[in-house]
């Protein structure tokens, strides 16, 4: 990823971490049984340096980013659970089968130092190959909130708990090595997978033109649900050539739409363009969202960690479901179909990524973290995304949504002006989104 990009998403992380330290309200006295009520500080800071690591770490694609999130959630939860009263998910959820460290009956633990070390450990190991400037980062913010959390605490409790803490994080990234992607950043393109061949099967995209396929194994990767990686659809297009098939009506509308932008709309592609900037990818963006919602509506940390972690999981459920369809079914896309069967000579206005177009992994993810948001911020919340506000290439760098539903919507449906997905894709891909995001939010954390 280029030095713009670098630059862009650390100054929009430096800016949102200041946001956070300004808007924290006057910290409550942490005594180590219960954190619930504190800031959310401790875990919105520790994302945002996680989000900008994303973009440092070579190879750090959306669901690579997406399998990170997970496991740092999957931390944040279990580090932080008996400190605020939620029971554990380990061996109860498929994709967490494991056994972690507990509290030693007896001993007195100050949650928050759990978290915090917790937190560092996994972050470390998720993150090293972004290089030693960046791991200074790393144990920055760590000692930062051990100093602050350390206020009133024996040293034995700091001990006892600094150890669990790290006991914890060094055994979630043990885990996370069982599920064989720890280095799938290495290689997001594997020179060995044979792509299918075929009328209506993909082929590489105008206007890059990519030959490999993007991680076309990634739909075998473990989710947090198994059953979320079986979500399907009755929505789908068969493939036809023919000017009187569904295919073609629906190529033939995005051709016009992307010939015929106005300049709102150009925008408006422009701030969802995912090709020119990761952080308008939907993996990045609504996870950038939910800190800014968190902090705008000064979130404690129970509450926080809720968000967090049932977005995360969402996020990278919804990564693998979209890539198992994707490479089940390797539909070509619309800007394909239009240049062998409408006009050769057309360039869309947008890239997409090397994927096949079934399902719509934008759709997926945007209409099941909207479902999300309105739960924890409600349904009617008018709201600002902010999320492109350090983009130096954009016009347009915040947009005004009257609720959640709008702006899944635009996210989703957008690519139908572009080429990059056919409506129905966008429409099935919509409708699994919602039956993922219930999935997610049926989990019991009480």
């Amino acid at each position: 990823m280029n030095r713009i990009s670098n630059l862009a998403r650390a100054l929009f992380v430096v800016g949102l971490v200041l946001t956070i330290t300004r808007c924290q309200k006057e910290e409550t006295q942490v005594t180590g049984k219960d954190i619930s009520g504190m800031s959310h500080n401790l875990a919105t800071e520790w994302y945002a340096l996680s989000l900008d690591l994303v973009d440092r770490t070579n190879g750090y694609t959306e669901p690579i980013a997406a399998r990170a999130l997970s496991y740092i959630a999957f931390t944040l939860y279990e580090a932080s659970a008996p400190g605020i009263g939620n029971k554990s998910q380990q061996v109860i959820l498929d994709g967490l089968n494991t056994t972690l460290s507990q509290p030693v009956t007896g001993k007195e633990y100050n949650y928050a130092i759990v978290t915090n070390e917790a937190m560092a450990t996994m972050v470390k190991y998720l993150f090293g190959a972004s290089g030693d400037e960046n791991l200074a980062r790393v144990e920055a913010l760590r000692l930062k909130f051990e100093k602050q959390f350390s206020v009133n605490s024996a040293k034995v409790v700091l001990s006892d708990s600094k150890e669990l803490g790290r006991k914890i994080g060094v055994e979630i990234t043990k885990y996370s090595d069982t599920d064989q992607q720890t280095y799938a950043y290495l290689e997001n393109q594997p020179g060995s997978y044979v792509v299918p061949v075929g009328p209506g099967k993909w082929i590489p995209t105008p206007p890059d033109y990519i030959e490999k396929p993007l991680l076309p194994t990634w739909g075998n990767v473990r989710s947090v649900i198994f059953d979320n990686s079986k979500l399907r659809s009755n929505k789908r297009l068969e493939y036809s050539a023919s000017e009187n098939s569904p295919m073609y009506a629906e190529a033939f509308v995005s051709y016009n739409l992307n010939n015929n932008l106005t300049e709102s709309q150009k925008l408006t592609v422009d701030f969802w363009n995912k090709s020119k900037n990761p952080l308008a990818g939907p993996v990045c963006r609504t996870m950038f969202l939910s800190l800014d919602l968190i902090t705008t509506d000064e979130l404690n940390f129970g509450a926080a960690v809720e968000v967090l972690v049932r977005l995360s999981w969402t996020l990278h459920d919804g990564c693998v479901l979209a890539w198992k369809n994707k490479y089940e079914y390797s539909t070509l896309r619309p800007s394909s179909y239009i240049k062998s069967h409408i006009n050769r000579f057309f360039i869309p206005e947008a890239s997409a990524s090397p994927t096949p177009d079934y399902i719509s992994e934008n759709a997926v993810i945007y209409k099941a973290a909207a479902e999300i948001f309105a739960t924890f911020f409600g349904r009617s919340k008018e709201f600002t995304d902010r999320t492109q506000q350090s983009r130096v290439d954009l016009i347009q760098k915040s947009k005004v949504y009257s609720n959640f539903e709008t702006w899944a919507k635009e996210g989703a449906y957008i690519d139908v002006y572009t080429g990059a997905h056919f409506r129905t894709s966008i429409d099935a891909g919509y409708e699994i989104g919602y039956d993922l995001s219930q999935s997610i939010l049926n989990i019991k954390f009480k």
